[in-house]
């Protein structure tokens, strides 16, 4: 089953409530992808996000890594615990095999390699969400208008976006599929019935601090 087109719309990062400096790119982006495949979870503040991550908001930009966000998912939503993957320097190919399955992504990119019309004035480092509705690639960027659509968005304009980021390969958090996520609703007739993911079988350890989401030459988001 594809990730609806429903349920792929913008949460947006300068209007999410508790929202700060607008440095909330990574966080909002792990909940678009969450909502795309688990509509029924309560989605947290900024603040109750960032708790969760074990990432407090400062003065200035805070930013958030892969880590981070891999940290507050399993916080805050430990039913997925065992079905998402914090993939560091993989391949594009293998991206496009986990988002054409069905897998939604928070995924980094250079905001500035992605084709004029999802930019949105910021060129810099950036995370958004990702998913393959059956028939296109859609993209969610926390800088669009809040509650507006998912945009289409070609496999080498990805791609471009994806290399032209700071850290090398391609580097995101895979959510579950939609029937992955709905064993795991309180109402599903199978509670049992609940596959987890094998080991990745890639190297997912360091720190990403060369990746930092939403800093760039050109200034932060705004």
């Amino acid at each position: 089953m594809e990730v609806p087109n429903f349920t792929t719309g913008v949460f947006n990062q300068k209007r999410w409530p508790g929202a700060g400096d607008t440095d909330e790119c990574w966080m909002l982006s792990d909940l678009m992808a969450i909502h795309s495949v688990a509509p029924w979870l309560r989605l947290p503040t900024v603040p109750q996000y960032r708790q969760a991550a074990g990432n407090p908001d400062k003065d200035g930009i805070t930013f958030g890594s892969l880590e981070h966000s891999e940290t507050a998912i399993k916080a805050l939503y430990p039913e997925f615990a065992k079905v998402i993957l914090l993939i560091k320097n993989g391949s594009f190919a293998e991206l496009m095999s986990r988002l054409i399955a069905g897998h939604p992504l928070s995924l980094s990119v250079k905001s500035g390699a992605l084709p004029q019309g999802l930019q949105f004035g910021y060129t810099g480092m950036h995370r958004v969400a990702v998913f393959f509705n059956g028939a296109e690639i859609r993209i969610a960027n926390p800088l669009a208008r809040a509650h507006s659509r998912s945009k289409p968005i070609t496999e080498g304009a990805l791609q471009a976006a994806v290399d032209a980021h700071d850290m090398a390969g391609s580097n995101y958090i895979m959510l579950p599929t939609v029937e992955v996520a709905f064993a795991r609703h309180p109402l599903h007739p199978q509670p049992s019935a609940m596959p987890d993911l094998p080991a990745p079988g890639i190297d997912v350890g360091g720190d990403d601090t060369a990746g930092m989401e939403d800093v760039a030459a050109s200034g932060p988001p705004g």
